[in-house]
């Protein structure tokens, strides 16, 4: 195991685009929970990113096209699309797949690129299967937060589904590259337990405690926008956020605003608009 931590750790050194969550698929791989992952690179990440798959006994592929950024929407999705290998823009985009095998990577590949049913692809990922017949409504609506929260229930959720903190800085989350059905999700939420002990046996505790205090920050929705508490803590009947002198009555699972003021952080996604005696939708995570 602590081979594995230290390759995974010489691959993260290296290779900056290799997130947080990859670093959970790969782990999923090396656990054989996984048959393939697929990934994004930048075009001067592949020597290193080769160097370290191999070190791991594991095989890679690249498709026979490139991507590029053509968008970001407003949730701060890059929206990509394909290019020829001959393309002259400068930003292009590796997609790569990695398994135990390279035959499994040319079955991904060929999947990819004759394959037009969604839910057979994202079958061979590994999703949960009530997420991936859920995912053909979000093509239609285009919108997977509203999705995923009309088809959730209860205001508190499990902090290993909670999918919205993937809308703050870090995009922390214990999911894969997918959107579950729901914050409810029971498969979602045991593919989450499970990466969560995957992370600590192969030694990433530290990871694995930065996550999971991020998803246990509460979220709030007001106006139509989410916002977040930023490393708040409970004091009697208070939440104090950074800034002393802004106090948040929480009584009854409502968020009440108690003193009017504007505070607005560094970071525009995690941005804090407080308004007085407001009553808003709160998320809260245990």
């Amino acid at each position: 195991m602590k081979l594995k931590f230290l390759q995974i750790q010489k691959l993260r050194a290296l290779v900056s685009s290799f997130t947080d969550r990859n670093v959970i698929e790969l782990l999923r791989l090396l656990d054989k929970k996984k048959k393939i992952l697929r990934i994004t690179l930048n075009s001067d990440e592949m020597l290193p990113f080769k160097q370290c798959i191999n070190e791991m006994s594991l095989f890679c592929k690249t498709a026979p096209y490139m991507l590029t950024i053509k968008r970001k929407d407003k949730y701060n999705n890059y929206i990509t699309t394909n290019v020829e290998w001959n393309n002259k823009l400068k930003k292009k985009i590796y997609l790569v797949y990695i398994s135990t095998a390279i035959s499994k990577c040319d079955q991904a590949i060929n999947k990819e690129i004759n394959e037009d049913d969604d839910y057979n692809l994202g079958i061979f990922y590994g999703y949960p299967r009530c997420c991936v017949k859920n995912y053909s409504k979000i093509l239609k609506n285009k919108n997977w937060i509203v999705n995923m929260l009309n088809n959730s229930n209860s205001k508190t959720k499990s902090f290993y589904n909670n999918k919205l903190a993937y809308l703050f800085n870090g995009a922390p989350s214990l999911l894969e590259d997918y959107f579950p059905c729901s914050l409810d999700c029971k498969k979602s939420l045991l593919m989450a337990k499970q990466n969560y002990k995957l992370l600590k046996k192969y030694g990433f505790n530290t990871l694995a405690g930065d996550i999971v205090e991020k998803l246990k920050r509460n979220i709030f929705i007001f106006n139509n926008k989410f916002y977040q508490f930023k490393k708040s803590y409970k004091k009697k009947d208070f939440l104090i956020i950074k800034d002393p002198s802004i106090f948040i009555s929480y009584q009854k699972k409502k968020l009440i605003i108690k003193e009017k003021k504007l505070k607005i952080f560094q970071d525009h996604r995690e941005n804090y608009i407080l308004y007085k005696e407001k009553k808003c939708p709160i998320y809260l995570f245990k």
